[in-house]
């Protein structure tokens, strides 16, 4: 047996052994097979084991043993549910059948996980370290794409592991440009000098990975992942060094080859890539006029779609807006709008509502990486990206965490705030009635 594979399978099996004693850790060994995709590094039978279905089963069968007290929908949450409902329907009309079902029960498996982190995520310590361990998951294919980069001088794309979400150049940029917040977040808030140049090391090398993927949408949204985090930072002079020991160091490296393919984003007219996703957009948009209550489900942007509006080629939309409204019509696309509308909404909320400023510099984070997304994504089939989604279900757990921490303060306000009654006024409620209480407002 290949030596990864010793390591990985032994790995695969000490989780699922602890999620059936503490689920939660069933949640990392999802995390671990949905974005780092470990088992795809192996050579032998970890490639095949099917560790997901292992993490599922152990994980379920390890809250049935140990259930925790109830389950609160949050706004976000609900939202979520109602999309996988409407799914369900737009797949029972689905114009090709066999790939909308096989797509919507993977979309399910993804949805499971997404209300599992919401339920087993009951504290923000056990968040922390789950950001942090989800954050190191897909920053270990920065730190290998940049290594990559380097080694070879820059002169072949970065490409993610094979058969999951971020196995294209375009989706794997998208990815680490989704991730590099969460990283810088994680240096800020090292407890350590050494784990704080580590996070920063892998920062860098991811910027130099989202560069060396080639990927124009993913150059544009890194531009706008360093403004932001420009902005957003309160040590703006650590952001402007790091930024520009990574600009030394692509110097070095970056080619015709590169920068010719970054100055054909203003020439679009004469790229056919670029004119490619435009003539995508209108078709997908063609489309939804004609189907536009169900659209036409998942996987409906097949050559034949494209051959009914006299495109020759093309099989995807090449845009979560326009790949949701193809499948699922208007009403689709606007309850998927208002899933990410409600999460940076409750971001704001919770900001408000910690005491916490670690928390509250998290959420600034995934903030960022959202709008990554919404930005990033406008490029890119990935509308069901299980990143996005697990984003979401983080800012939920943080709202239910948030909002029962600030009902207890305001609890033990109103505790130790003494009742005040006028002289005269007896202690018993006079026919029971209770007694005149004044202060029970919480401190401001």
């Amino acid at each position: 047996m290949p030596l990864r594979d010793l390591v990985i399978i032994p790995l695969f099996f000490c989780l699922a052994v602890l999620a059936l004693q503490r689920p939660i850790y069933g949640l990392y060994g999802w995390y671990l097979v949905s974005f780092m995709n470990i088992h795809r590094l192996g050579w032998g039978y970890a490639r095949t084991m099917q560790p997901a279905l292992l993490m599922a089963v152990t994980t379920l069968v390890g809250v049935m043993l140990h259930p925790k007290p109830g389950f609160k929908l949050t706004r976000e949450s609900s939202l979520v549910l109602v999309f996988w409902v409407f799914t369900l329907l737009t797949t029972l009309f689905a114009a090709y059948p066999a790939a909308a079902w096989q797509t919507w029960i993977n979309f399910s498996k993804t949805l499971l996980f997404f209300f599992l982190t919401i339920y087993l995520i009951d504290n923000y310590d056990e968040l922390k370290r789950l950001v942090m361990a989800t954050t190191f998951f897909l920053g270990f294919y920065g730190i290998k794409g940049g290594i990559f980069s380097l080694v070879t001088g820059g002169r072949h794309r970065v490409y993610g592991p094979e058969e999951s979400f971020i196995a294209d150049n375009n989706e794997m940029a998208l990815a680490l440009n989704m991730t590099l917040p969460m990283i810088w977040w994680l240096a800020q808030n090292a407890k350590s000098f050494r784990a704080k140049q580590g996070w920063i090391a892998m920062f860098g090398l991811s910027v130099i990975a989202i560069i060396f993927t080639f990927s124009r949408g993913g150059f544009l949204t890194l531009i706008l992942i360093a403004l932001l985090l420009f902005k957003n930072s309160r040590k703006k002079f650590l952001v402007i060094s790091v930024a520009g020991v990574i600009l030394l160091v692509l110097s070095f490296y970056i080619g015709e080859h590169w920068t010719g393919r970054m100055e054909s984003i203003g020439e679009y007219q004469q790229e056919s890539s670029a004119m490619s996703r435009i003539t995508a957009w209108g078709v997908a948009w063609n489309f939804a006029l004609e189907h536009p209550l169900f659209g036409g489900g998942f996987k409906v942007m097949s050559p034949e779609i494209y051959w009914r509006y006299g495109v020759q080629s093309g099989i995807v939309s090449h845009s979560i807006y326009f790949g949701t409204l193809a499948e699922h019509g208007f009403l689709g696309l606007v309850i998927y709008l208002l899933i990410y509308g409600s999460t940076l909404s409750s971001i704001s909320r919770i900001r408000k509502m910690t005491s916490d400023a670690n928390v509250a510099d998290l959420l600034r984070m995934i903030k960022l990486s959202l709008w990554a997304f919404l930005f990033g994504g406008a490029f890119y089939e990935m509308q069901y990206f299980d990143y996005a989604l697990y984003l979401v279900s983080v800012v939920s757990a943080m709202r239910i965490i948030a909002e029962k921490e600030f009902l207890a303060m305001r609890r033990s306000q109103r505790e130790a705030i003494p009742a005040w009654r006028p002289a005269g006024i007896s202690s018993r409620p006079a026919f029971g009635r209770p007694p005149y209480v004044v202060g029970t407002k919480p401190l401001r």
